[in-house]
């Protein structure tokens, strides 16, 4: 069974993500809640060797998108960037939205991002 098949039981879909990914994240300028993992593998297919590498949650961020750039900036009096991925550089992206989050699964030379923003 290949990536794709398996993700699309969770109720993913494939984006075209050097067009409609980021024209679908220039829609959220504050986010209530984001989290983000960073896995070896990918995090819905089942593996003996899956590793979770980072795990980071913010609230009350900001995302910003520009430059061919994803950009999660905290809300601190320091604008700290969390997380900052290089549109052109994604090898395939999977998207599931709802009326309460959007989470996204990203491919980016070989490492998985899972992206959950809660709206």
């Amino acid at each position: 069974m290949n990536i794709e098949t398996t993700l699309m039981k969770f109720g993913f879909v494939r984006q075209e993500y050097d067009c409609q990914l980021q024209e679908f994240l220039k829609s959220y300028a504050k986010l209530k809640e984001v989290h983000i993992d960073i896995y070896s593998e990918n995090p819905l297919i089942p593996s003996d060797t899956h590793m979770l590498l980072l795990r980071t949650t913010e609230k009350n961020a900001s995302l910003i998108v520009e430059d061919n750039r994803v950009i999660f900036k905290k809300n601190d009096k320091y604008g700290t960037f969390f997380a900052n991925v290089l549109i052109p550089k994604i090898i395939e992206c999977f998207s599931k939205i709802s009326d309460d989050y959007s989470e996204f699964i990203i491919n980016i030379q070989n490492i998985y991002y899972r992206i959950t923003i809660l709206n």
